[in-house]
């Protein structure tokens, strides 16, 4: 079994376990998140980690640390804007809602089609 150390350093490293972790913390599933990539980590210790991660690094906020065991969003910090681009699902172009969220592991845009009401995740990096 990883260590939480380990995860962490993996996920850092892939923009597929970014991704995943991003939709782990959306759904409130990071338990079974941290079980699928080999790890037997409970959510309140993840939450320890993470404060240490804070600690060392001064990266997290309270808040941020707070939605993890509470299940809310990835990160306090986020900024929603209105584009003109494509939809993906009704291939129309107009005005798409993006949000983004700023985390420790992942960075990626919420975006909500104003046409057809689709909603997507969009990494960043």
């Amino acid at each position: 079994m990883k260590t939480l150390e380990e995860l962490y350093q993996e996920v850092l490293s892939s923009d597929e376990l970014k991704n995943a972790f991003a939709e782990a913390m959306q759904k409130n599933s990071m338990e079974i998140f941290l079980k699928a990539n080999g790890c037997e980590a409970t959510s309140e210790e993840l939450e320890a980690f993470l404060r240490g991660k804070q600690e060392q690094q001064g990266e997290l906020a309270d808040e941020e640390l707070d939605n993890v065991a509470g299940g809310g969003c990835l990160s306090s910090t986020s900024e929603t804007k209105t584009v003109i681009g494509k939809c993906p699902y009704c291939n129309t172009e107009g005005p798409i809602e993006k949000t983004r969220y700023i985390g420790v592991w992942t960075g990626a845009e919420d975006c909500v089609c104003q046409t057809c009401k689709a909603k997507w995740t969009e990494k960043l990096y």
